[in-house]
């Protein structure tokens, strides 16, 4: 239970927290950008200095749920409507090209042998029952790499909603702000999609490694 305690904290830290947060910080940039104030410094300071304990601990609160809604829509959007839609980006996250050429066949034996039938991409979430079930320690990594990838997944969707923000903003103010603003703003969501897609191999590959991990050998006993 400890450790179940330990894995949903770091979920709601890196998965939920940090994109919420993100989000809340850049967007009061955006927003202010929309009301034709492009030197937001002054205002983050003189927010800040106003800052108390009640108020820090309910912004941390809007950006715990707004951390879960931008998970769940960067899946929608994201994973399940062009990750896994294209095939040239789903093929690489199958265990025939993440698994040697051995191992993927003792993955296909084994999962044959549990489940009396051939793996398909729809039934990951056996595997993901069974190394959490029989492969605990492996299932821990497992977890760490999905919260990664889902953090990664969730801050390049913010990043690329806000670089339409500042798009937007450029139309209404010609500004060398916000096209800086608007450039980060692209690059970083390029960088950190690739560090979702990235992580989301690793997720991956480290599950179909676990699920073919070998029973542990019972020591011979000392006559």
């Amino acid at each position: 239970m400890k450790e179940l305690g330990l894995k949903a904290t770091i979920y709601d830290i890196f998965g939920y927290l940090v994109p919420g947060i993100i989000l809340l910080g850049l967007g009061f940039v955006s927003y202010e950008h929309s009301k034709g104030v492009f030197d937001v410094y002054p205002v983050f300071q003189d927010f800040i200095g106003k800052l108390d304990t009640k108020t820090l601990v309910f912004l941390l609160l809007i950006a715990y749920f707004l951390g879960h809604a931008i998970s769940t829509i960067s899946s929608l959007v994201i994973e399940k409507n062009i990750v896994f839609r294209f095939q040239k980006l789903s093929t690489r996250l199958e265990p025939a090209n993440l698994l040697t050429e051995g191992l993927f066949s003792r993955f296909n034996n084994k999962f044959q042998q549990l489940y009396g039938t051939t793996f398909q991409t729809k039934d990951f979430r056996a595997i993901l029952c069974y190394i959490e079930e029989y492969r605990p320690a492996v299932y821990s990594t497992v977890f760490v790499f999905m919260a990664f990838y889902g953090m990664a997944r969730s801050i390049a969707f913010v990043l690329s909603s806000l670089f339409l923000w500042e798009l937007i903003n450029l139309r209404y103010f010609s500004n060398e702000k916000i096209w800086l603003y608007a450039i980060i703003y692209f690059i970083s969501s390029l960088v950190f999609h690739y560090q979702y897609f990235r992580f989301l191999r690793y997720f991956r590959e480290h599950a179909y490694n676990g699920f073919i991990v070998p029973d542990p050998v019972p020591s011979n006993p000392v006559s």
